[in-house]
């Protein structure tokens, strides 16, 4: 099988921590395009009823390269500052331990929690493990109190880490990760970041939504898009959200019925798919990369599948989820690069990367594209296509 090129991972082959994040706007807010809605809201404001005002934190997304979509959370009492990833595909938190020893350059080059400046702190002691791909974060557990968009989020279970894949880490530009899976793939007793919110009764939906904005290449722009905490913003997507059941695997997996190229060439299906935000690019089972490349009409050269630059002569591919269809164009899914190891010429490879497994997972390309609402009470996840530009 012709290799991928890793290196567009930024020097590494990890495909599950390259995440999604956000940066503190508002501490809790209510939107709604609808004047008669917004009247009401306002009248239930006054009279002091709150059932038309519902709560929801809503958090600004920063851009980096359209690789790290990071931003701030804060830890203990006071609170510590650090810039995190939000992660659909984990459900466990985890910050650099001041702790952590001066040869660990990953850790020393970013900023570390100290548990003996927080009053709040409580040690678990527990140790724990990640693995991230090509790497893992190895430290132990602690609980503390999480700041997030005007909130306190009381003992939150966090992972202190030690260690951290010097090749990896030592390069992004954030700190840690807050995991927005379910409780299945978490800790043994230990409660997810969201699950801890919809207790806590901190909003009012146990549910989030994410809104992921891709950049061009060249721009200097660092918004990134928006995640909403218990609720969902209506300006961000167009038309009706499309819910598919999730798996019950702790994931925030859906089911695709097929993967078509072009009209009706099948590559894949009827196959899972997991949407995650903390990786950057798409993740496809080796049975199939094979095959979807060749039907993109992909040539071979130096090892590696190429492919066309005009993006006129390249097909799209369709994702059937739930009887609804949901296109990846090839703006979306090629990426121009130059390197002479491979060719004279600049030359075009696909977002696409083969990994061991019988699902996809789809990544940020994927999620810039569609709005995503995860519904923890009900279980399904929403798709609708994502409003192209906000600001």
């Amino acid at each position: 099988m012709p290799q991928v090129l890793w290196w567009l991972f930024l020097g590494s082959a990890l495909v599950s921590v390259i995440n999604s994040s956000v940066l503190l706007r508002v501490p809790l807010a209510w939107q709604d395009r609808n004047t008669t809605k917004f009247t009401e809201a306002f009248n239930s404001f006054i009279t002091g009823d709150q059932s038309l005002y519902p709560r929801s934190l809503h958090l600004l997304l920063t851009n980096r390269r359209n690789i790290e979509y990071y931003g701030n959370i804060a830890l203990g009492t006071p609170p510590q500052q650090f810039r995190v990833i939000f992660d659909t595909g984990s459900a466990n938190t985890w910050i650099p331990s001041s702790n952590c020893p001066r040869t660990n350059v990953a850790c020393q080059r970013h900023r570390r929690y100290n548990a003996s400046s927080s009053t709040s702190h409580v040690l678990d002691g527990r140790n724990f493990s990640l693995s991230y791909g090509s790497g893992t974060v190895t430290g132990y557990l602690s609980k503390d109190t999480l700041h997030i968009a005007g909130v306190e989020v009381a003992n939150i279970s966090f992972g202190q880490a030690l260690l951290q894949h010097q090749s990896v880490f030592s390069s992004v530009t954030f700190d840690g990760i807050v995991g927005l899976g379910m409780s299945r793939i978490a800790w043994p007793g230990t409660t997810p970041f969201v699950q801890r919110l919809c207790e806590l009764k901190l909003v009012d939906q146990c549910l989030f939504s994410v809104y992921m904005r891709r950049n061009p290449l060249n721009s200097t722009r660092k918004y990134g898009g928006e995640i909403v905490f218990g609720g969902i913003d209506e300006y961000q997507f167009d038309g009706s959200l499309h819910y598919a059941p999730i798996t019950p695997s702790g994931y925030w997996k859906l089911r695709i019925t097929k993967v078509l190229v072009g009209q009706n060439e099948k590559v894949d299906g009827p196959v899972n798919g997991i949407l995650d935000t903390g990786t950057s690019l798409i993740l496809v089972p080796e049975y199939s990369f094979d095959r979807l490349h060749l039907a993109l009409g992909a040539k071979v050269h130096g090892g590696h599948y190429i492919l066309s630059c005009q993006l006129e002569t390249l097909p799209n591919i369709r994702l059937i989820i739930e009887g609804a269809e949901f296109v990846i164009t090839p703006r979306d899914y090629i990426i121009e690069v130059d390197d002479k190891t491979v060719s004279n010429s600049s030359f075009c490879v696909s977002v696409f990367v083969p990994i061991v497994m019988n699902f996809w997972v789809l990544g940020d390309i994927f999620l810039s594209r569609y709005y995503t609402v995860y519904d923890l009470d009900k279980k399904r996840i929403g798709l609708a296509k994502a409003t192209p530009e906000l600001n």
